[in-house]
């Protein structure tokens, strides 16, 4: 990236910090992304996005993916895609999902019920590992107890951004766009609903203007 760019790019954050979106509450039909590599592309062409199982996820400790789950955002998917690279000469891949929830079941994601429960603030490392490991978005209520109201899939995507579901089949696929060029997009962005509230605007703003190509 050079000067010119990064000026413009720094121009354009700035109309858009600030800016989060508007909350989701109904179950309509949504637009999505996922983050992903060129390498992993061909199969989820063919076979949809399905989550990691064996594989080994790209985080460790706090933030480490559930194997049985996939993982979608609507602004956080350049910073996804940068950290599924991991062979040599490989590109990020933003893929574009629309989400019927009233078809494909969406879960929070566990990052989101972590901070709502307060585990952030843990002291002790290890103990909030262990607590974030016993989280499980499929059934919420075995860590989510004594609470006035249970929290929903859109108070995670309204306040962190992100969500889980079992499976996106192909025909929800609405296009994709490799990422050819770094950018201040692609940083750990620290997700939390801090930067969510801060940053998401200028995350989707961006993702919004990539060209998608159909599948």
């Amino acid at each position: 990236m050079n000067k010119k760019q990064l000026k413009q790019e720094v121009k354009l954050m700035k109309t858009c910090i600030n800016k989060p979106p508007k909350n989701v509450y109904s179950d309509r039909p949504l637009i999505l992304y996922h983050g992903t590599s060129l390498s992993n592309l061909k199969k989820i062409i063919k076979q949809g996005i399905k989550p990691r199982y064996k594989r080994k996820s790209n985080w460790v400790e706090i933030g480490v993916s559930k194997p049985n789950l996939v993982y979608l955002t609507n602004c956080y998917a350049c910073y996804y895609a940068s950290a599924a690279l991991k062979k040599e000469g490989d590109k990020g891949v933003v893929i574009k999902v629309r989400i019927d929830p009233k078809k494909t079941k969406l879960y929070l994601d566990e990052e989101f019920i972590y901070h709502f429960l307060r585990y952030n603030i843990i002291n002790s490392r290890k103990e909030a590992i262990k607590l974030y490991n016993s989280i499980d978005p499929k059934n919420i209520n075995t860590v989510i107890k004594n609470k006035k109201r249970i929290p929903t899939w859109q108070d995670s995507l309204n306040f962190m951004g992100t969500v889980s579901c079992d499976y996106v089949p192909v025909e929800n696929i609405i296009g994709y766009s490799i990422l050819d060029r770094p950018g201040i997009y692609y940083c750990d962005p620290t997700i939390n609903p801090l930067n969510y509230k801060i940053m998401s605007g200028v995350y989707i703003n961006y993702l919004e203007k990539l060209k998608y190509k159909k599948l």
